[in-house]
């Protein structure tokens, strides 16, 4: 029996969720989703069934004439179920650096169940060294004072924003989390633009793409939504998230054509980054520039 793959049957994440009958936290979903799709772009297998048959290959037996299997990894593939850290440790030894997608310390700071004042220490820990030294002062340390956090304010907002990675984005939300729950709802409202452009990039990626409208939806209704600043939030309703997306890819595709050499990942990620940081021309840059609308105007 051959499954049908659940990335190529077109159904978006949010359809997947919608008719759940669980009430698994959606951040399940995405970080199995995410999991799953790069573990397919880097082997290049092209289904859940061939995914399984390589990771799982007991998982195959036959009675008689009779073939079958436990088609897990479908489920995997649309969010339904999230794979056991068994299974993620035997992916982790073919695919090095798979499981850290996973247990990325994002998936945790998404989950607005739990206090950020009371979890950030530990999740500031789990970020890589080189984003967690844009938000602690180096001369603290110098002077033998340990580690103590910098103010924070729209500085260290600025240099996360600069950093295409999953760490900016994760360290970005826990500031906006943090400074929400501090009753600093201007500092959130100075950290959207730069989440923003940093999902953008990533959404646009082949592993994040089945769940980005999804992930976006969730950021714009728990995260975007913290920040205030002189009677205004962004509520983002209308903002054209998915021809974004379109255009960031074109925009890639053209650079490739042009230079007739195929970008690679992370070069691709800063490029678009800066694209939407206006080095390209400031018109792109106000053209996806998220508006603020007042109070007023989103009740």
């Amino acid at each position: 029996m051959k499954d049908m793959d659940p990335a190529s049957s077109g159904e978006p994440l949010r359809t997947h969720l919608r008719n759940s009958k669980s009430r698994r936290d959606p951040v399940d979903a995405f970080r199995g989703i995410y999991w799953f799709e790069s573990i397919r772009m880097r082997t290049g297998l092209p289904s859940a069934y061939a995914m399984e048959r390589r990771f799982e290959p007991e998982a195959f037996k036959e009675e008689g004439t009779t073939r079958y299997h436990r088609n897990k990894w479908s489920a995997y593939g649309n969010g339904k179920r999230i794979p056991r850290a068994l299974l993620i440790k035997r992916v982790e030894m073919q695919l090095p650096g798979s499981a850290q997608l996973i247990n990325h310390v994002l998936w945790d700071i998404l989950r607005v169940r739990l206090p950020v004042l009371e979890n950030i220490d530990r999740w500031i820990n789990e970020l890589e060294p080189s984003t967690q030294h844009l938000i602690f002062e180096i001369s603290a340390r110098k002077a033998g004072l340990g580690r103590q956090r910098r103010h924070v304010d729209q500085r260290p907002l600025e240099m996360l924003g600069r950093r295409p990675t999953l760490d900016a984005l994760a360290c970005l939300t826990l500031l906006a989390r943090e400074a929400a729950a501090q009753g600093r709802p201007d500092i959130a409202f100075h950290a959207v633009p730069r989440m923003l452009k940093i999902l953008l990039v990533h959404a646009s990626t082949a592993p994040m793409a089945r769940i980005a409208s999804t992930l976006f939806d969730f950021y714009r209704e728990n995260i975007f939504a913290l920040g205030v600043f002189e009677g205004k939030t962004y509520s983002l309703e209308d903002y054209p998230f998915e021809e974004i997306l379109i255009s960031l890819n074109r925009f890639i595709a053209r650079c490739e054509e042009r230079e007739g050499v195929t970008i690679d990942w992370a070069d691709a990620l800063q490029s678009k980054l800066s694209l939407l940081s206006g080095r390209y021309g400031i018109g792109i840059l106000m053209a996806t520039a998220p508006r603020a609308t007042s109070f007023a105007q989103t009740a």
